[in-house]
This record gives structure tokens, sequence and C-alpha cells, in this order.
């Protein structure tokens, strides 16, 4: 108390020796009011720097060196509170430092079904080297740092499309392919049971021409991680144009004895082949049938028409017309 007022008689009598000069030099108490202000204000200033105080920050928690068959869920604990103390300057100096997120090896952690534990105290010296010098850490919470994880294994798995294909201009798809055809992902114990396959994110594709290359992504599938989310899928297609044939109509699973004739005798064809294929489709391709337990089932004079069979390489085949009068005639033996 007594080196305190001693100072403060010192300081009055140096300001007192500096204001004569400033007063004849600026011309005026103003100024020397101004001085004597910032004066007393740096003394307040390294007064209360000088003094012990308490403080509190927050530190973000980045987990790293995590082995690739652990895949993050979650973390309890994505930062810490650490409350400090010091003088004043060096508090000062902390809170004005940016502070770096504290960096944590998923190897210093206890993993146990899923989770990972590991107590605050085993990252204090971590926690002080980003600090200023001069402040004593006090406390950190949470007083145990944790972060859930799941089992991950690597896998091989082909690419698969769902979707639809349309065409405009009569194209029909003939195959597709990707590349790469297959990839690697990880994925979770859990979902491994499910997973067989990864399939691109497309539900239609309108084809317009003989060859397209369609830059896609995957579909998000929960639990699984592939190396890459976009493919390159390649559709091969061929042009189709449409022909029409006449076609006789013939009988099935008619009994012994029973005979159809139908009225008209022969209906239209008319479908899309394609134009390699064109002159190549003829009528005995088809095979156009009335069948007899249809006319059984039958309460009219009219029967549905049926394709009995058909080429593999025609596309959207249509009978006209689709039902026709008949008549169920009996078929006597001469002998």
């Amino acid at each position: 108390m007594k080196a305190r007022k001693t100072f403060s008689i010192k300081l009055a009598k140096m300001l007192k020796k500096i204001g004569v000069p400033l007063r004849n030099m600026f011309g005026g108490e103003l100024s020397v009011f101004l001085l004597f202000l910032a004066i007393t204000f740096l003394f307040w200033f390294a007064q209360k720097m000088g003094k012990t105080y308490e403080y509190s920050i927050q530190i973000p928690l980045e987990i790293t060196e995590v082995p690739q068959n652990i895949r993050l869920t979650g973390s309890a604990s994505d930062k810490v509170v650490v409350t400090i103390n010091g003088k004043g300057m060096a508090l000062w100096k902390s809170s004005r430092r940016k502070v770096k997120p504290l960096e944590l090896s998923s190897l210093s952690y206890k993993m146990s079904q899923g989770r990972a534990v590991m107590p605050s105290y085993y990252v204090r010296d971590s926690i002080a080297n980003l600090l200023s010098s001069g402040v004593v850490i006090r406390s950190i919470v949470p007083d145990t740092l944790s972060f859930f994880y799941e089992t991950q294994n690597l896998v091989k798995l082909p690419l698969l499309f769902d979707g639809t294909t349309e065409s405009p201009n009569q194209y029909i798809m003939d195959k597709f392919y990707f590349t790469p055809d297959s990839l690697s992902a990880y994925i979770t114990e859990r979902a491994e049971e499910q997973i067989e396959a990864l399939y691109v994110d497309l539900s239609r594709v309108e084809i317009t021409a003989d060859t397209m290359v369609l830059p896609v992504k995957l579909r998000p599938l929960a639990g699984v991680y592939p190396e890459t989310d976009k493919v390159n899928m390649t559709i091969c297609s061929s042009h189709y144009t449409e022909k029409t044939l006449e076609v006789s109509v013939q009988g099935v699973n008619f009994p012994p004895g029973k005979m159809l004739k139908s009225f008209p005798s022969k209906a239209t064809i008319v479908f899309w082949v394609k134009m390699s294929e064109y002159d190549n489709v003829t009528e005995s391709d088809f095979t156009i049938v009335v069948d007899y337990n249809d006319v059984m089932e039958g309460v009219s004079d009219k029967v549905g028409l049926r394709i009995y069979s058909q080429p593999a390489y025609v596309e959207h085949v249509r009978i006209i017309p689709q039902t026709v009068e008949y008549l169920v005639e009996d078929v006597y033996s001469i002998w």
C-alpha cells in the first residue's frame, strides 16, 4: 500500500513537470487534460492487467488417423470447454488468439461396441500448447471425450440400372454397360447383409441415338461409401421401323371333334422391327390363336385373340382387331 502511494506521488510530480511545457507548447488546458486522462487510463489498464482472472474458452475437436475399417457416425464430444486463469494480459492474449481445432488421433481412444472414449485429462498438455503462455488450465468439460463408429469392410459391387427407356424416334436399347463395370466400396457390417449391388440414380432414359454415353451418379445407399459416386453409362440401341403382316387365326386347346371358325379368319399384326431384320420377318414367325378356354368362359359372340409365338427381336406388337366373332364347329370323322 505504501509502495502504491509513493508511486502515485512520483507520478503526480512527473505530470506536473510535463504539464507546464505542454501548456506552453499547445496553448491550453485541454491538451494537458487529455494527456493526463490518457496517462491515467494507461495506469488503470496496467493495474487491471496485473490482476489474476478466470476465463472459459471453447476448443473444437477433430478426430484424425481414423483406420479405413472404421466409419465415424457421430461425436458426443465435438468440443471442450476449458476454464483457465492467469494474469489479465495473458488472458487477453488468449482471448484474441484464434483457437485451432484440437486434433486427436482415434488411436488414442479406447474403442468398444461402437463407442470410443478417452479421459479429458489425456489432452491437457495438447490444449496447453494451443493457449498463450502464462495461463493455467483449471478444468476441462466434459471429463470424458467420446465418439461413435461403425465397423466397415471393403467390397467390390456390380453396377445396375433399374429404370425405364423411352424413344420418340423408334430407338430400342439393345444393351448397356458401365465404365467401370464395378466399384470398390466400404460398407458397414450392418448394411453388408442387405446390399448386393450399386444402382445408378437414373429412373428414365430417352434414347435418341444408336450409341449414347451418359455421365450418371450413383443412388445413395445407407451404410455404403463407394470410391466414387459418378460413372459413365454407355447405351447401344437399334433404330426400329414399323411393319404390318396378315396372320391367320388358329385355335388352341380345342378338344377332339371341335374346330374354330373365326370372322375374320386373319388378323393384322403391327410391330417394330430392326431395320436390319425388316425383310427377314414373315407371317410364319407369328402365331395368333383363340384359346378354347376363353371361348368356354365367354358370354358373348366375340372372343379375344392372343399372340402365341413371335420373334424375339420384335417390339411393341399389337393385334388388329383384338377380338373376333367365332363359331365352334363339330368335326366328324368319315371312318
